[in-house]
């Protein structure tokens, strides 16, 4: 999925949330996991964000990664993967609010995609 809303939490301990859909199948997932991870695309990967942004169905199965510490996708060339483990859910409206404490991080160097006000821009 791609997210909408993900923001810090606390750096002590290390915490972040993301609002996951109520009736997604990623919420399913981040519930039976009890994990996720984030990934912060690199700009030469507008084509991922597109695929993940879609109402289609999604898959994994064109797409470069590797599993995480708790199985989840790494994507290959991402700027930054962050793996949580789910603290708390949230109920909030038709959305839910889950905090989890970031267990692992890998990063490398490059510019990030960046979308607002409805395109894609360039940063850097």
């Amino acid at each position: 999925m791609t997210a909408t809303s993900f923001a810090s939490v606390s750096l002590v301990p290390p915490l972040v949330l993301v609002c996951l859909e109520e009736g997604s199948r990623t919420r399913r997932f981040v519930e039976q996991t009890g994990g996720f991870a984030v990934n912060v695309l690199a700009e030469d990967q507008r084509s991922l964000a597109e695929h993940f942004s879609s109402r289609k169905p999604k898959s994994f199965a064109h797409v470069p990664y590797t599993s995480g510490i708790l199985g989840a996708p790494l994507i290959a060339g991402a700027l930054a993967s962050l793996e949580c483990r789910t603290e708390q859910m949230i109920d909030a409206g038709d959305h839910v609010v889950a905090i989890a404490r970031v267990i692992s991080v890998i990063t490398r160097a490059g510019n990030p995609l960046a979308y607002f006000s409805r395109a894609y821009r360039h940063l850097g």
